[in-house]
């Protein structure tokens, strides 16, 4: 491992549902492609096994009652499985932000993924270029989802980022998008979707943490981040994705799971 590379495996989270060994192996070969080997794997909650008191930190009474019943309100918890996923995700910024004293960001990831090659290179240089895990004005990156707003860099005035050449490019439904041959914009506070792979600062899991002890989330992971962007809340997002869902984000084991 280069001293200097900032990337480093002990910092990498992936989520996985315990009998999922498929998902496990692919995304095993797919982080080996790309040079990391010794990631740190988390076992995804089952939302199907869940309580009330397995999950009343996040969420209220009603929100879970509704997710036991499969009731569909426009992204909310609309089923266990969601509720299991966001429990998934926040059990790891505890491990953030409570006990691994020794780092000051962590990279998260679902179990859906697939990487272009220079993966590596393209994170590190966020990192250095945000600062990340040190400047309080950047709290997460999120790049595995294309944002659907366009507020092109609306960065703190504090905060000195060179732009990057943007592409524009056609997404049709179905086709992949070669990740190889892009790079992409960097921006703040605009809605995006999904959380399959983003780096969260330590202070900003504190943040978040903090927010649930007060406020319980009553939507999915992803639109309840997206709607927490203000300047309180420093989200970003890469308006280009660096990463691709796979074929298996299609058979998901952690999300579909209501209760009949």
């Amino acid at each position: 491992m280069n001293k200097d590379q900032l990337l480093t495996d002990d910092k990498i989270y992936v989520i996985n549902m315990k009998s999922n060994f498929e998902r496990y192996n692919n995304m095993k070969k797919n982080l080996y492609n790309i040079s990391i080997n010794d990631w740190n794997l988390y076992q995804a909650i089952d939302g199907k096994k869940l309580t009330f008191n397995d999950c009343k930190h996040i969420v209220d009474f009603e929100t879970f009652n509704n997710s036991k019943k499969d009731y569909r309100l426009s992204n909310s918890m609309h089923c266990l499985g969601s509720i299991g996923c966001f429990l998934s995700h926040y059990n790891i910024w505890k491990i953030l932000a409570e006990n691994d004293f020794g780092k000051n960001w962590y990279m998260i990831m679902e179990d859906d993924i697939e990487f272009p090659s220079h993966f590596s290179f393209k994170v590190e240089k966020y990192i250095k270029d945000l600062d990340f895990g040190n400047n309080p004005n950047v709290g997460y990156l999120s790049i595995g989802e294309i944002g659907s707003g366009s507020h092109q860099f609306g960065f703190p005035k504090n905060l000195e980022m060179k732009e990057l050449k943007k592409f524009k490019l056609k997404y049709s439904k179905g086709k992949q998008v070669d990740l190889d041959s892009i790079d992409g914009s960097i921006i703040l506070n605009a809605r995006f979707t999904g959380a399959s792979c983003y780096i969260i600062s330590k202070l900003f899991a504190k943040q978040l943490i903090k927010t649930l002890e007060f406020h319980r989330a009553n939507l999915q992971l992803d639109w309840w981040l997206s709607f927490l962007r203000t300047e309180e809340y420093p989200i970003f997002h890469a308006e280009l994705p660096i990463v691709n869902l796979s074929e298996l984000h299609k058979k998901s084991d952690i999300l579909h799971t209501p209760v009949k």
